[in-house]
């Protein structure tokens, strides 16, 4: 993750908010590179501040998002969502933007939530409906963390090496 606006932090932070005002026991974190400081301060205006924490660039963001809970894919460019195969992987809970970038991961299994693009209210929702019942969702993520397998760069070179040989 980069602390951009397209990335969807902004949102995340107003979302958090609604939250934080049903279940105080939430905390939030972002992993990636950028300046936190106008985000720190949309924190501190939504009196969520104490709780939501900028841990800077990780090389390795696997082991943060195991400890999640639910994980935000929430970029608004277009394209593949390497960030979204990542999240897939750790086998939990998915929330997205309802984009053609996370619906293709959608597209044969459910494996992750889908909210509409840029409704802050409905993604409160759905993160606080998976915090609530997390055993709903184990299977989504189980189909994510298989779909994300397809994905491995040993998969890739065998299907290429197969793609190449063929012709």
């Amino acid at each position: 993750l980069s602390l951009l606006d397209i990335k969807g932090v902004n949102e995340l932070i107003k979302a958090f908010s609604i939250i934080d005002k049903k279940d105080n026991n939430s905390l939030l974190y972002f992993v990636g590179k950028g300046d936190p400081s106008k985000y720190k301060a949309l924190a501190s205006e939504l009196g969520v501040l104490e709780k939501v924490f900028f841990l800077g660039n990780k090389s390795d963001v696997a082991p943060y998002l195991k400890h999640a809970d639910v994980i935000a894919c929430l970029s608004g460019g277009g394209g593949f969502s390497m960030a979204a195969l990542e999240a897939m992987s750790s086998k939990r809970p998915i929330v997205a933007w309802d984009t053609d970038v996370y619906r293709q991961f959608n597209k044969d299994v459910n494996t992750m939530v889908l909210v509409e693009y840029n409704n802050v209210p409905q993604l409160a929702d759905r993160i606080s409906a998976i915090l609530k019942q997390p055993g709903k969702y184990s299977e989504m993520s189980v189909n994510a963390n298989m779909i994300s397998h397809m994905f491995s760069w040993e998969n890739v070179i065998k299907i290429m090496d197969e793609t190449f040989n063929h012709y």
